[in-house]
């Protein structure tokens, strides 16, 4: 007989310990879960996993984009930007500003070295910014692919 009480979800006999389960019932219950996992599995092989399709949280505010396309573009044009700025680093000898050493006292010529070295620390701090910055980005891109791969599992072609 089946029992008065029934699981919310999938609507399965949950028997009382005073109840008597008859086989017909259980067979019944395991047709019902089988249908729903038959179900999640279809729905779960329909998803679309178009990247236009996949919506982006973005927490820190690094994006305008909320799907994975927009958000891929404006990470590729964020690497085109910083390698045109990094090729168009002009270092021309007639945009660089030059003192005659020859004519400076050593403690003029020492100052324009540490200058010198300071400007050449502040660019290699800027590029490793940059690099870091990429790096970045590259590996938040590979976690929210493993996170979509760990969600849904590695789509098949």
């Amino acid at each position: 007989m089946p029992s008065a009480k029934t699981t919310p979800n999938l609507g399965l006999n949950a028997w009382e310990g005073n109840e008597t389960v008859r086989r017909e019932d259980f067979y019944n219950d395991n047709q019902k879960v089988d249908k729903a996992v038959g179900d999640l599995k279809t729905a779960i092989e329909n998803i679309d996993l178009a990247d236009t399709n996949i919506s982006i949280i973005d927490a820190k505010n690094k994006f305008e984009g909320t799907t994975l396309d927009k958000v891929l573009d404006e990470i590729d044009d964020k690497i085109v930007d910083t390698n045109n700025k990094v090729d168009n680093i002009d270092l021309s000898a007639n945009k660089v500003k030059y003192t005659d050493t020859h004519k400076l006292g050593a403690t003029d010529v020492q100052k324009a070295i540490d200058a010198l070295a300071t400007k050449v620390k502040a660019l290699e701090t800027k590029t490793q910014s940059l690099e870091q910055e990429l790096t970045g980005q590259v590996a938040r891109l590979s976690g929210i692919n493993t996170e979509l791969e760990t969600e849904i599992g590695t789509p098949t072609v």
